[in-house]
């Protein structure tokens, strides 16, 4: 009995122990999900390395956030552009920050707010997007020309960002991570300003590379195309053994990154004739209710209804107004559809008023601005505004004229000048208020306007053409989507083929023996950072998923509400980081590794003789003549661009005699020099002018040198366990 209760006692511990050792996996394993309940980016420590330094997940998402706070709406800036820029610049600025180190290179803080702000060039890219966020109405960037005013951007530094990181203001935390990711930039600045200022071209070598590129020679030649050796021969059958031995010895030109192939079928989320139907009656039952709500409340019902095409208070001339319907009804009050509009919604549109307007009018205005929408700033307050406008009404009708008050006083840059004065004006040219003033009074007729802009007040000076009518238009504009039971149809669709198909052969055989119900498409190569697959723009689940799939694996159906699509996806392929797939590189080498061979048997047949008529007889071809052909250019007209040839004809051995078999591009050569090459008319001529170019160039080459550091750095790429 005591035995049994001193093995319960033991097992007890033994357990309680395991039980803890459990909890402590399973709170760890959570930690290092990025979605796990301890928030943020989780557990995870990096998202990658570069030469075994880390990059901190940490730091990496606050750089991802702060470019997605300023770019916010911008439609051109990707989610996949940012993740990219934000990887490649961190691991610009491991690499960079490594090799100057080694020089001794320190950066300073003022040194890099500097180059942000521009004192060494152009400001950082994120800085306008950054001050237009944060600072709107401040005048840091001239809304007009997009530029940035140097002098107010320093002192909004001074002022407000440059705080210590305890500071609780996130547009000081966005500064910062604007200046961390500019590390890189400023450093390959640097790195490439100290590479440049080791540059010097020698004058002889100016003057050599000058008289190269200068000259021009008469050549005679012999050219046998590759094209007399058939591809057929079993000599031209070339091996994957073939293109790898090829690639071998160019390493560097036939490396890949990682990356996944799929073939996947999609799904549509196609409304149905059904859905159209539903719909057509929805309309047409808010189309009673439209007509129903009085005129004026018109716009307020389109709104109110999440029209697709939304109500505008103002006047459009008839050819300017989208119904479909007899356009002898267009009468106030009038309604028509539904009907299919040009961008293929279901539309119901009522006409909520009806006024004849002159084609254009002349009017003058004194403009007492309050208000500058392209600052979005405050001009003046309202008090000063009605003060300044007083003055001008009493100075008016006390005589003054209004030509001089508008020069004065009109803060309208466009007409001040010609006395507030505006000839021609066509109807919506200008703000609704100031459209209606105008358009609905009589000739020499004032009055004062409201309009965002400020107080303007108007004189109408002429009115030009014969009425015509103009319309007020309320359109409720619907999209055909697919019910919810079309969708349940669909997914339906989508989850029994993926069970019937879960291998790969399954897979394929489904679009063999039912090629009229899916096609397959073939999608190209996904590499591990991509965001975007084919029509997707959010893809990150389903290249997550490829990342972790085994070869031939189907997906369980991903859908895609954007695109109204479910995908079902097959791995088709892994391409391991290295050398490429022989396969993969066939179509770009094969042929460059036939013409190799035919060159070799081309050159074994014909050998060589003792004059270009003797060549031509072994060959069977003629002797061609050809003047002007440049070293620069190194095309021959009638062939193609002959690099070697054009290198040859520098050489004065072949000014005395033929040169030997030449590998060219289209085929053998054999080719002689007739006289001394001479120089190409209205060419440079000054070997310092040469110098500065070369110089230049050699400089420039200086800021590419991270590719350099890149093809030689052990990177890798851990975003996508990380949950990017």
């Amino acid at each position: 009995m005591s035995i049994i209760q001193t093995i319960r006692d033991k097992g007890s511990w033994v357990m309680f122990t395991l039980l803890a050792l459990a909890l402590i996996a399973f709170i760890f394993m959570d930690a290092g999900r990025r979605d796990s309940i301890f928030g943020g980016s989780g557990g995870n420590k990096s998202v990658g390395s570069a030469n075994g330094s880390s990059i901190k997940n940490e730091t990496y998402g606050a750089r991802i956030d702060a470019l997605r706070k300023i770019y916010e709406g911008n439609q051109q800036i990707t989610e996949e552009q940012i993740n990219n820029y934000i990887w490649n610049s961190m691991i610009n600025e491991k690499l960079m920050k490594s090799e100057l180190s080694k020089i001794g290179f320190k950066m300073s803080d003022k040194e890099l707010v500097d180059f942000v702000l521009g004192k060494y060039g152009q400001p950082n890219q994120h800085l306008i997007p950054f001050f237009n966020h944060y600072f709107q109405g401040s005048g840091i960037v001239d809304q007009q020309t997009g530029q940035l005013n140097q002098q107010l951007a320093e002192r909004a530094y001074r002022q407000y960002l440059r705080r210590g990181t305890g500071e609780n203001n996130e547009a000081v935390a966005v500064f910062k991570t604007i200046l961390d990711m500019a590390k890189s930039e400023f450093l390959l600045m640097k790195h490439g300003q100290m590479l440049a200022n080791t540059t010097y071209i020698p004058l002889w070598m100016a003057k050599k590379q000058m008289g190269d590129n200068n000259s021009m020679a008469n050549i005679s030649y012999v050219h046998i195309p590759y094209t007399d050796i058939s591809d057929s021969l079993p000599e031209m059958k070339i091996s994957d053994a073939d293109i790898v031995k090829y690639m071998e010895k160019r390493k560097y030109m036939y490396q890949q990154n990682e990356s996944r192939v799929i073939d996947f079928a999609l799904f549509d989320f196609t409304p149905t004739s059904k859905d159209s139907i539903a719909l057509v009656e929805s309309l047409t039952t808010k189309k009673e209710d439209l007509r129903n709500t009085k005129d004026s409340l018109s716009g307020n019902f389109i709104t109110g209804n999440n029209s697709l095409t939304p109500y505008e208070d103002k006047y459009l001339r008839r050819k300017d107004i989208t119904i479909k319907g007899d356009s002898t009804g267009y009468t106030q009050g009038a309604v028509f559809g539904p009907y299919l509009d040009q961008q293929g919604h279901y539309t119901v549109a009522k006409i909520t008023s009806v006024k004849s307007f002159p084609d254009t009018v002349g009017a003058r205005h004194i403009l007492v601005q309050v208000y500058d929408p392209q600052n979005q700033k405050a001009v003046r307050d309202e008090a000063e505004a009605k003060s300044i406008l007083d003055s001008v009404l009493t100075q008016y009708r006390s005589g003054v004229s209004f030509d001089s008050l508008a020069r004065r006083y009109s803060d309208d840059q466009g007409s001040r000048d010609s006395g507030g004065l505006y000839k021609s004006i066509g109807l919506n040219q200008f703000v609704p208020e100031f459209n209606e003033f105008i358009f609905t009074k009589n000739i020499g007729d004032t009055g004062v306007v409201r309009t965002m802009f400020g107080y303007h007040f108007i004189q109408v000076t002429a009115k030009k053409g014969a009425p015509s009518p103009a319309y007020k238009v309320a359109y409720l504009s619907k999209s055909i989507d697919a019910s919810p039971a079309t969708r349940d149809s669909v997914s339906a669709s989508a989850t029994n083929f993926a069970a019937e198909c879960r291998t790969a052969k399954a897979f394929d055989d489904y679009f063999v023996k039912n090629p009229e119900k899916l096609k397959k498409l073939t999608s190209r190569e996904v590499p591990k950072d991509a965001i975007r697959v084919e029509m997707f723009a959010k893809a990150r689940d389903l290249v997550k998923w490829m990342y972790k799939a085994d070869l031939g694996a189907v997906s369980e159906p991903i859908t895609f509400d954007k695109e109204n699509k479910i995908l079902v996806a097959k791995l088709s392929a892994i391409n391991k980081e290295g050398l490429q797939d022989p396969q993969k590189a066939r179509m770009g080498l094969e042929a460059t590794i036939r013409n190799d061979r035919k060159y070799e048997m081309l050159a074994k047949k014909y050998g060589t003789g003792n004059s270009l008529e003797e060549m031509a007889n072994k060959t069977g071809k003629l002797v061609v003549v050809k003047d002007s052909i440049g070293f620069e250019a190194a095309s021959i007209p009638g062939v193609s661009s002959e690099p070697r040839v054009a290198g040859i004809m520098l050489n004065p051995a072949y000014q005395a005699k033929m040169s030997g078999p030449i590998k060219g591009l289209s085929g053998v050569f054999y080719i002689k020099v007739n006289g001394q090459p001479y120089a190409k008319p209205g060419a440079i001529t000054d070997p310092v002018v040469t110098r500065t170019q070369m110089q230049l160039e050699a400089k420039r080459g200086g800021y590419g040198s991270e590719q350099a550091y890149r093809r030689g750095a052990k990177i890798k790429d851990k975003r996508l366990e990380a949950g990017y």
